[in-house]
């Protein structure tokens, strides 16, 4: 009989943790994907005429920078709000504000959209990762996450996939629609869970000022905000630019450089698995791994200046990106900050003189590199 319960009792686990898993994915990733189409529809919005890389570098930065603003707050949302609460608002007011997107012409309009894209899509994290941290047992909450975090990097594929099919004012609106209609399946889901008693929500005892002071007792705090920095600009900056550096740079047609850019996505797909086993090979030495990769992204980067030839630059740029890729940002609010200002600063040069760019982008790896030299290796591991 005992053996039977516990046949039960683990395939009622298993059935938790793909609900989870489930709502988590699809949550998460339309989240993704939504942040990824303002970079697809480049190439497109710029041919109109009635949009420069200036102004659009401007909407990724008022995204990126909202997010940033709001991910100091949402963890500690998570921890007093339920679930099914943030995730119904984060991709309702996610949806809605595409939907307003793809409909206005108003300057000021389309920037309150991206401001509001990016102060909603903050609110999906915290309370999707606390829901199947303290309901799953360690092993079954750490594959859901890295799924999610798998699916995650897959945005960019599916964004440029959409763009292939959708004009990108249909393409804003039909993603805003689905956004809008899985907020609600989510929301709905996730009281079933609690219905069910699959989720045990627990309340933090530690909030306001005192949990925000507890951060900066992280040993390496200083040093983790700059790899995150680092690392963001890499993941979110320059993915964003890399379908007009395909289009305008390399003079290459819309589909080839949208399935360019899903190429990246699928090789960046694979960066964590690949990180996590040399990680382990090294024994779990990070400072050690993150001396190897920056050198790899520098040389890429720099390589590029000065290669001929369409397809050697194209590799470069894969390798470059995909090194840094695969380091996963530690500080969220520090790195989508360097992310809101590098969209920026490309935003001035992209169209003319990407040598300064690609100059940039090796300079980024510099800094990580440099940092991670200073950082000595802590002993204890």
């Amino acid at each position: 009989m005992d053996g039977i319960s516990e046949k039960t009792e683990k395939s009622a686990l298993c059935k938790r943790a793909w609900g989870f898993g489930f709502v988590g994915i699809l949550s998460y990733t339309t989240g993704y994907v939504v942040r990824y189409l303002l970079s697809v529809s480049q190439p497109a919005m710029l041919e109109t005429g009635a949009y420069s890389a200036g102004f659009l570098g401007v909407l990724s930065a008022l995204l990126l920078i909202s997010y940033a603003a709001g991910q100091l707050v949402s963890g500690f949302l998570g921890d007093a709000i339920h679930a099914r609460h943030m995730v119904l608002i984060g991709l309702s007011a996610t949806g809605i504000a595409n939907i307003v997107f793809s409909l206005t012409h108003r300057t000021w309009l389309q920037a309150a959209c991206f401001v509001v894209m990016g102060l909603a899509l903050s609110m999906l994290r915290g309370p999707i990762t606390k829901m199947i941290s303290e309901s799953l047992d360690k092993d079954r909450a750490q594959f859901i996450c890295t799924l999610i975090l798998v699916f995650s990097h897959l945005a960019p594929l599916i964004a440029s996939m959409l763009a292939l099919i959708f004009r990108w004012q249909r393409l804003f609106l039909y993603a805003g629609c689905f956004t809008l209609c899985v907020g609600i399946f989510a929301f709905f889901a996730i009281t079933s869970f609690e219905k069910r008693g699959w989720i045990s929500f627990r309340a933090s005892q530690r909030t306001g000022f005192a949990a925000y002071k507890g951060l900066f007792r992280i040993d390496g705090f200083v040093f983790f905000m700059i790899i995150g920095g680092v690392t963001e600009i890499a993941n979110t900056a320059i993915t964003f630019w890399l379908p007009t550096y395909f289009s305008d740079a390399l003079a290459l047609g819309e589909s080839t450089a949208q399935l360019l850019n899903s190429v990246a996505a699928i090789i960046n797909t694979a960066a964590p698995f690949t990180t996590l086993m040399i990680y382990r090979l090294i024994k779990k030495r990070e400072i050690y791994l993150l001396r190897g990769i920056f050198p790899i992204s520098i040389l890429s980067f720099i390589a590029m200046i000065f290669v001929p030839g369409v397809l050697p630059k194209i590799i470069l740029l894969l390798v470059g990106k995909t090194a840094l890729a695969s380091i996963s940002g530690v500080i969220d609010c520090a790195g989508y900050i360097a992310a809101a200002a590098a969209t920026l600063t490309f935003g001035q040069f992209a169209g003319a003189n990407w040598t300064v760019v690609l100059s940039i982008w090796a300079g980024i790896a510099v800094v990580g590199l440099v940092a991670s030299c200073i950082r000595k290796q802590n002993k204890s591991v």
